[in-house]
């Protein structure tokens, strides 16, 4: 599944300043910081990791889910379809939540 360039752009528009890289890869793109992932796009999926609390509230809302691989259910880490982040005002909450996780697992 080819990525959503645009929802990339408008990720880029956000992380790029704060010093993250992109990485294209498995069909995807990350955005990276300190070698981590913060965001990544995988079709029309927008994935980031959250800290605890925010994490409990996501997975209640519709549009999140937790992500998962065919193997395993990933800790802290939530899959949110386009409902969730076609506002610009709401990408960014999500991003900013996502940049808090990783600045809690990668200080």
């Amino acid at each position: 599944m080819a990525a959503n360039n645009a929802l990339a752009d408008r990720i880029a528009e956000i992380l790029l300043p704060r010093g993250c890289t992109i990485r294209r890869r498995f069909g995807g793109i990350e955005f990276i910081h300190r070698g981590a992932a913060v965001a990544g796009v995988w079709g029309d999926l927008l994935m980031v990791g959250l800290v605890a609390d925010d994490f409990a509230a996501a997975v209640q809302q519709p549009g999140v889910r937790q992500h998962a691989t065919k193997r395993v259910q990933i800790d802290g880490h939530v899959v949110l379809s386009a409902e969730q982040y076609e506002r610009d005002d709401n990408l960014e909450a999500w991003l900013d939540q996502a940049w808090r996780y990783h600045e809690h697992i990668h200080p």
